[in-house]
């Protein structure tokens, strides 16, 4: 490295501002890619103020072992891709070097500024001792990005504002504020403070929270597209440190093992106090949609803050936390792809580890939904069955059951339909008024759906089709609460799946097809298997040579017979094993799913429908 220093005489004003002392120098340095760059360079003991009648601009790269001083209200741009501060630098504000009161944050602005390439900032600072130079203020205007660099810390003792561009802690620390958190402006979810993709690594810091300073923002985020701040408040009169830093991931145990949970967000926040004393404190976390696995967005009303605890070795269990919508930490407009969740904690620690999980335990409320085989009326309309089978596996009661079909959707103009009946087994309650287009749920709300069962509802309609016979396709919804241990409340939102069995827990939704058009084949709707050769057998009528396979279900969805090459021979004999194998089904209604395949093309059609038995 070679220096070119200059002697100035005690005191010279420039347009620039007002150069005190000793040496400063332009400096030949050599970077990793073997290109000569000129530096400026403040020597140690060297002052240089920039007054409040200019701005200063810098276009080289910075070496500061001195002194850089500025009034309020002055900013000096840096065009320079390197920036470094020494053990020695300073940044004192117009009451002077030696005036304690000069190191409050409010000097100047230090604005980092290149269209054409990153810049990167070695700041001098460490967190540990809390020495260094500190930056008054610092403003972030760069759309490539302002890396932190070299393995040292960065102070900002007044604000943080960003313009553009993220700034990258890339390994190291950056501690905003002195003796109280200072302010951090600007941030949006394209802007704010990156602190990477690794479980370790480094940190934002806010001095001195305290319930005086009330909720404090962390505008951090991983990197670009994954912002995910938290905001604090720290209850306490005794203000400590706060840091925060966040990566893309869930860890098995906080920062090893197998990655990735399908009910959990793919994201952890790290976040410490400077000591272990006990703070009620008040955390909002926020995150956007595009970090949620699968399972967790399916459950995404029922997630909440969870933390790792490192003595069980797991991530702690809760409740649901509650859920905001949208992402409000921002300057910016609000964020409507992002989402809040708020955990109180006794305590912080000095170094937590904390996710989003969703409780899938709404899962065991499944709805199956069918249509059975429409039956033609004289006049040309339909009679059109759907059987709902609402089931619950679980361990708690859903309450305040809804079914919700919205059918002026599903039949749309030129057909016209009205509901005929409505019919419910067990503790669910018909909604008499429900037509299906201004009230759209089939059941009132006193209807629950007790711990392992099932339950069915009914729902005939008259369909005149008015010419548009062919194809319809419906899916419903089956919503409601269940109700925990300490009165915790999960809500479950699960759309229909096609079939007459209950569908597997976390099944995927299935739309129901209608078709509505002459039948080829017709299904009787009853028999009597008595011995009086009188509707003995179930018939499938005009199946002719073409094969059928056949499933009956009782009320519970419980399979009772099974043929996949069906003769019309069916008695109503349970085949299907049990204690009943072998024997007659007890009268009863029953459902039956048919599939025909046509001999001569290979063509398939199913048909499902009730089936009274009596003997």
């Amino acid at each position: 490295m070679k220096k070119h220093c200059f002697t100035y005489p005690s005191i010279i004003r420039k347009a620039a501002g007002l150069l005190q002392g000793a040496f400063l120098c332009s400096v030949l340095t050599v970077n990793a890619q073997n290109n000569n760059d000129f530096a400026l360079y403040l020597a140690p003991n060297a002052t240089l103020y920039v007054n409040n009648k200019a701005n200063l601009s810098v276009f080289n790269n910075v070496i500061n072992d001195g002194t850089m001083g500025s009034v309020k209200g002055v900013t000096i741009n840096m065009y320079g891709e390197r920036w470094r501060n020494g053990v020695t630098a300073s940044f004192p504000d117009e009451w002077g070097v030696n005036n304690p009161n000069s190191f409050s944050g409010v000097g100047g602005a230090f604005r980092f500024f290149n269209s054409s390439s990153p810049q990167y900032l070695a700041g001098g600072f460490s967190v540990t001792t809390k020495t260094g130079g500190a930056f008054p203020n610092l403003l972030v205007a760069n759309p490539r990005g302002l890396y932190l660099d070299e393995g040292t810390d960065t102070h900002i003792l007044g604000t943080l504002h960003f313009e553009d561009g993220l700034l990258w802690l890339n390994g190291n620390n950056l501690m905003v504020g002195k003796n109280n958190p200072g302010s951090i402006t600007g941030y949006t979810e394209n802007r704010f403070v990156a602190t990477g993709n690794t479980p370790k690594g480094g940190n934002l810091y806010r001095a001195k929270l305290s319930s005086a300073t009330g909720s404090v923002v962390f505008p951090i985020g991983t990197q670009a597209g994954s912002y995910a701040p938290v905001s604090i408040m720290f209850n306490t009169s005794t203000p400590q440190d706060l840091h925060t830093r966040v990566f893309d991931n869930i860890y098995r145990n906080a920062t090893i093992g197998p990655t990735g949970s399908p009910a959990s967000l793919q994201q952890t926040w790290n976040i410490g106090q400077e000591n272990n004393t006990q703070v009620p404190s008040i955390v909002a976390f926020q995150h956007v949609v595009d970090r949620e696995g699968p399972a967790f967005t399916t459950h995404r009303g029922n997630s909440y803050v969870s933390k790792y605890d490192f003595t069980e070795r797991t991530w702690d269990t809760l409740g649901p936390s509650g859920l905001s919508n949208p992402g409000i930490y921002t300057t910016g407009p609000h964020i409507r792809g992002a989402f809040i969740n708020t955990r109180v904690f006794t305590i912080l620690g000095e170094d937590n580890f904390l996710t989003k999980t969703a409780d899938t335990r709404t899962d065991s409320i499944t709805l199956a939904k069918a249509a059975l085989t429409p039956v033609r009326q004289p006049d040309g309309s339909y009679r059109v069955t759907f059987v709902f089978l609402l089931t619950n596996r679980g361990n708690l009661t859903a309450n305040t059951v809804q079914l919700l079909d919205t059918l002026d959707k599903v039949f749309p103009s030129p057909a016209s339909f009205s509901v005929s009946s409505i019919q419910t087994s067990g503790r669910l309650v018909a909604n008499p008024v429900f037509n299906g287009t201004t009230n759209t749920d089939l059941l009132l709300p006193a209807s629950t759906l007790p711990i392992k069962s099932t339950d069915t509802v009914t729902l005939v309609l008259n369909i005149i089709t008015n010419k548009k016979e062919g194809y319809y396709y419906n899916t419903a919804s089956l919503k409601g609460t269940l109700n925990g241990y300490n009165n915790t409340q999960y809500v479950f939102n699960n759309r229909s799946v096609n079939g007459l069995t209950a569908p597997a827990t976390g099944a995927a939704p299935v739309t129901t097809p209608l078709i509505l058009s002459p039948a080829k084949y017709q299904m009787q709707e009853g028999m009597s298997p008595n011995g009086d050769g009188i509707n003995d057998r179930f018939v499938i009528g005009s199946l002719g040579n073409n094969r059928a396979a056949i499933w009956v279900f009782n009320k519970q969805g419980i399979l009772v017979y099974r043929n996949q090459n069906y003769k019309n021979d069916w008695d109503g004999t349970n085949n299907q094993g049990g204690p009943t194998s072998n024997q007659r089904v007890e009268d009863g209604t029953y459902f039956y799913k048919v599939v025909v395949t046509d001999v001569a093309n290979g063509s398939e059609e199913t048909f499902y429908g009730y089936l009274s038995i009596w003997k």
